[in-house]
C-alpha cells in the first residue's frame, strides 16, 4: 500500500538535492556541463524505453546517481532513499514527479511483482555528474586564464609626464612607432615619458590551453568519447591507442553493467548498452595491432 506522500519541496533538503539545476546557483559553467552530459547520454542507450522516458532516465543516473520505479505503476521518478535496514542500505523509497506529485513506498531489493525500487547508476554512490562538474570546473578556471592574459597582454605600458602638453605628444610618438613610423622628439621631457615603466606580461595562453586541452581529453575519455591525442606532437603507439579504448570502456561499462546487475536482480525488463563507436573497436577486433603507427 503506498504511503500518502509530501510536497515536494519538504522532500528535497539544500544538502541532498540531486538537482543538476543547483549548479546555475553554485556559479559554474551549466552550458559546458550540458555539452559533456550529452556526449555521454548519447553513449549509451535503453532500447526497450520509448525516447522521452530513456532521456529521463539516463539524466537522473548522471546528474544524481539514482532513479526510482515501480512496478505497480511501471513508471519512472526521481527517487530518494530513507532509513536504514542491517546492510546500510534504504529501507524507504520516495517518488517525486515533475508534476508535483509524490509518494513513499517500502523499498524493495528482490524480484518483487510490486516491488518499488531505488536504482543507482555508479555502485560507490558518487555519481557521473561529479565526475563531469569536476573536470568542467578546470576548464573553465583555464578559459578565465586565457581571457584574463590575453587583456593583460594588451597594456604593456605606463607612462608618466609632466603635462597635458608633454602627455599629447607622447602619445603622438608612441602612436608613430606602433605603426612603424620614425619618431622624432625633440624635448628631453618628451623622451623621459617616452621610456615609461614597462610592465612586462608572460604570454602564457598556450601553456594554459595545453593543460585544457589535457583536461578536456580526460573528461572525454571518462564519458566513452576517444579523443584524436592532436596535442602529442610524436607519434602514438598501439599500446597507448589500446589502452584508451580500454580506459573508455571501463569507465563507460560501470555504469551499465551496476544497471543491468540491478535490472536482472529485480526482474525489470529493459537493459542499457553501448551506443558508441568503442563498442565496435573493443569487440569486433578492429583495435590497434602491433606496429601500427598513428598520427
Amino acid at each position: 500500500m503506498a504511503k500518502r506522500g509530501k510536497k515536494v519541496r519538504d522532500l528535497i533538503p539544500n544538502e541532498c538535492a540531486n538537482d543538476v539545476n543547483d549548479v546555475v546557483y553554485r556559479g559554474w559553467n551549466i552550458d559546458k556541463y550540458d555539452e559533456y552530459k550529452a556526449l555521454l547520454m548519447n553513449a549509451i542507450k535503453i532500447p526497450e524505453l520509448p525516447f522521452a522516458v530513456e532521456r529521463f532516465v539516463k539524466s537522473e543516473l548522471i546528474d544524481g546517481n539514482y532513479v526510482g520505479y515501480d512496478k505497480l505503476t511501471g513508471k519512472w521518478a526521481r527517487a530518494f532513499g530513507s532509513g536504514l535496514n542491517a546492510m546500510w542500505l534504504p529501507t524507504d523509497v520516495t517518488f517525486v514527479f515533475g508534476n508535483g506529485r509524490s509518494y513513499k513506498r517500502d523499498i524493495s531489493y528482490d524480484d518483487s511483482p510490486t516491488g518499488a525500487y531505488l536504482i543507482c547508476g555508479l555502485p560507490t554512490g558518487a555519481c557521473y555528474g561529479d565526475i563531469i562538474k569536476g573536470e568542467c570546473d578546470i576548464l573553465q578556471a583555464c578559459d578565465v586564464a586565457i581571457r584574463q592574459n590575453l587583456k593583460a597582454s594588451h597594456t604593456p605600458l605606463i607612462v608618466t609626464v609632466k603635462d597635458e602638453d608633454t602627455r599629447l605628444s607622447v602619445l603622438q610618438a608612441i602612436s608613430q612607432k606602433e605603426e612603424g613610423k620614425p619618431a622624432v622628439v625633440v624635448s628631453p621631457d618628451v623622451m623621459e615619458g617616452i621610456k615609461g615603466v614597462q610592465l612586462e606580461t608572460d604570454f602564457i595562453v598556450d601553456k594554459v590551453e595545453e593543460y585544457r586541452n589535457i583536461h578536456r581529453d580526460r573528461l572525454l575519455n571518462k564519458i566513452s568519447t576517444m579523443t584524436a591525442n592532436v596535442n602529442k606532437r610524436e607519434r602514438v603507439q598501439v599500446g597507448e591507442v589500446n589502452a584508451t579504448v580500454g580506459q573508455c570502456e571501463d569507465y563507460v561499462y560501470t555504469l551499465i553493467d551496476t544497471f543491468n546487475t540491478q535490472m536482472e536482480t529485480y526482474g525489470i525488463p529493459v537493459h542499457m548498452e553501448s551506443n558508441s563507436s568503442l563498442e565496435e573497436l573493443y569487440y569486433n577486433g578492429t583495435t590497434a595491432k602491433e606496429g601500427d603507427e598513428y598520427v
